[in-house]
């Protein structure tokens, strides 16, 4: 929503353009039901730019959780071991969840190899 002038002194009109038309109307309305219309309209901008503030602070806080986990994975892939990393954070819109996994099967191709040519020299003696 746009920035709006909400209830001008001595106007009867709330000004929340939405790009359709002009605001709404407040005639007929006692002056108290006025400023209680302003305090809602006011609270409501006030709770939306909290909540702008927080999801803000949650996505700044998920991109360097993944940033973090990008650059552990890194250094770990740089090793000859197996590894798995997994991370998960808050963002604006929900969780983020991350696993990153290296299986290196080297040993397991070996030792494979190894049992086939013992059966293999087995059968032939």
């Amino acid at each position: 929503m746009a920035d709006a002038d909400i209830v001008k002194a001595g106007s009867n009109e709330i000004s929340l353009d939405f790009g359709i038309g002009k605001g709404l109307s407040l005639d007929g309305l006692t002056d108290e039901q006025r400023r209680e219309i302003a305090y809602k309209v006011q609270s409501s901008k006030a709770d939306l730019a909290i909540d702008v503030a927080s999801r803000k602070i949650k996505l700044e806080s998920s991109i360097g959780d993944a940033t973090n986990l990008v650059n552990t994975s890194r250094a770990l892939d740089g090793t000859k071991a197996d590894f798995s990393v997994k991370s998960q954070s808050e963002t604006a819109s929900g969780k983020l969840e991350i696993s990153v996994h290296k299986n290196n099967h080297l040993a397991l191709y070996i030792l494979i190899a190894l049992g086939i040519l013992a059966v293999v020299a087995l059968v032939v003696l």
